[in-house]
């Protein structure tokens, strides 16, 4: 079996898996729409009630994370060796938004790069008010907010059908842009809806933008298991353009944990009633970030909770904080959303009550990421994812695993029960 085989299966194994125990078989609805049901329980052992079962669309869930991780690789390859980091989620609402308002051909297609093409049109709506609920915390050592809004000049005038939407499907609002400062106003309710984690997303306003899509997201979680700051120490990080210097965090305990000859893998858990982890992947010096992204599948935050195995171990991980403004528009092209960018082929008659063409003119997302020895705060905001038998003598247990994280890796942090895929990232230099 050549490299690529190899990796390729072992990225499967290591990467991929199917619904688990906590995690019961799809079910079918009446239009044919497939949800996956499961609770928060299942790393929440001790953290209180479970928040209740969700179903959230697996097409969705897949769609989040593909969509995603094409756009993570477009950036990506436009900028090589540069931090990055993309909150698909973000990106699906605010595209969801916009496909709520879309008609024939620039609906499908933005149904199709979000994964929502085989959602019937009757489920649409109620499918993303369901991913919405699905990412509701509110827990002392997990906090997770969304935030949805149509920003719209006074010359216009929201349909009422697509103001609806915004605001019972989408749990958001409807924003006028005739105040005397529209930015500003714009500025201060995405500061506020991001605790202030990203305050100038729009630079100035101008009379051609009559409309305003946003989506944000606002992360913070404490671990279960923080790291201790007097265990923090300077090491050496092996960045592209060569060693720095850095304060590495240090831990040692039992966590989720896999390897092989390509990477090593650990899910580190926050703290609290909510289901949310973060994935850590260092791949070999041999296969590389590059490469390791190439490689890398839509589905593989399922492995999270089947690849790995409790094991006992040390950690040795970096602080760090990465903040990006990523124009998104040649990227989103590049995954076949290209009628919405088109003034003459775009349909956003839904949209808005008057006869204007509406087209997309531009998307941004502003991304910020910190890693820190109590845990992770992240923001972003998008406009416009066994059978076992007891044996008589059971092997000895492996030996403890070391990880130390001093080469540019992958992050990502979602959802453990839906598998909702909240942020990614690739760390290249610190």
């Amino acid at each position: 079996m050549s490299l690529f085989q190899r990796t390729k299966e072992q990225l499967k194994l290591l990467l991929q898996t199917g619904p688990t125990d906590h995690e019961p078989e799809p079910m079918q609805t009446s239009s044919g729409v497939r949800h996956a049901s499961a609770t928060v329980a299942e790393e929440s052992a001790g953290a209180g009630i479970p928040r209740p079962a969700r179903r959230v669309p697996v097409n969705l869930v897949s769609g989040t994370a593909s969509l995603g991780l094409r756009v993570h690789r477009h950036l990506a390859d436009e900028e090589p060796e540069k931090n990055l980091v993309v909150s698909p989620v973000s990106l699906q609402l605010a595209l969801a938004m916009a496909a709520t308002g879309a008609n024939g051909e620039t609906r499908e297609e933005l149904a199709r790069a979000l994964g929502a093409d085989r959602i019937a049109a009757e489920d649409w709506q109620s499918c993303y008010a369901n991913l919405l609920q699905a990412l509701r915390y509110g827990a002392q050592d997990q906090q997770l907010t969304l935030a949805n809004a149509a920003w719209i000049t006074d010359r216009y005038h929201l349909s009422p059908e697509f103001a609806h939407a915004v605001t019972e499907s989408f749990c958001g609002e409807a924003k006028s842009l005739g105040g005397a400062d529209p930015a500003a106003d714009v500025n201060t309710w995405v500061a506020a809806k991001t605790n202030g984690k990203i305050t100038n997303l729009l630079h100035q306003f101008n009379d051609e933008q009559r409309l305003l899509l946003i989506s944000c997201v606002y992360f913070k979680g404490m671990w279960a298991e923080p790291f201790e700051e007097r265990d923090t120490k300077p090491g050496t990080f092996h960045a592209p353009g060569g060693d720095v210097q850095r304060p590495f965090m240090h831990i040692t305990g039992q966590f989720r944990y896999g390897e092989d000859e390509n990477m090593q893998a650990i899910s580190l858990r926050y703290g609290g009633e909510g289901g949310l982890v973060c994935l850590i992947v260092l791949p070999s010096r041999k296969l590389g970030l590059r490469e390791f992204m190439r490689r890398l599948g839509p589905d593989f935050w399922y492995s999270i909770r089947n690849s790995g195995k409790s094991r006992k171990g040390s950690l040795a991980l970096p602080r760090f904080q990465v903040e990006r403004s990523i124009p998104l528009n040649e990227s989103l092209r590049a995954a076949g959303i290209c009628r919405a960018f088109d003034p003459k082929l775009s349909d956003f008659s839904g949209m808005i009550s008057e006869p204007d063409p509406v087209w997309i003119d531009n998307a941004q997302q502003n991304v910020f990421l910190q890693v820190t020895e109590k845990g992770t705060e992240a923001a972003a905001a998008t406009w416009l994812e066994v059978d076992c038998t007891a044996a008589l003598n059971p092997p000895p247990p492996p030996p403890p695993f070391e990880m130390v994280v001093d080469r540019p890796f992958f992050c990502a942090i979602g959802d453990v029960a839906s598998g909702l895929v909240l942020f990614t990232a690739t760390v290249w230099e610190m």
